[in-house]
């Protein structure tokens, strides 16, 4: 049965999925589940276990905020300052 979390974690999945440009199969195959189950999960027919979950989310390389609170992606980190500030030192 379709509910209206089922429904809204499997949209959250489909767009995290398309914004990493990756296939339902490329997807399913790096979590390690099928194809058909992914389907079904963004279609909001399934609920995914917390195992599945995580596997989903590591592949799709998204923050447990982004997938779960269905907030848009941000699947880019800013780069760490190649030149960070040192603490002010008082001589």
């Amino acid at each position: 049965m379709v509910t209206p979390k089922k429904k809204t974690f499997g949209q959250t999945v489909y767009r995290l999925r398309n914004k990493a440009d990756m296939t339902q199969e490329a997807l399913a195959e790096k979590a390690e589940i099928s194809r058909r189950y992914l389907q079904m999960v963004e279609a909001g027919r399934y609920s995914p276990t917390v195992e599945v979950t995580s596997r989903i989310r590591g592949a799709l390389g998204a923050p447990w905020d982004d997938l779960m609170r269905g907030r848009r992606p941000t699947l880019t980190k800013s780069p760490p300052d190649p030149h960070p500030q040192e603490p002010a030192t008082s001589s």
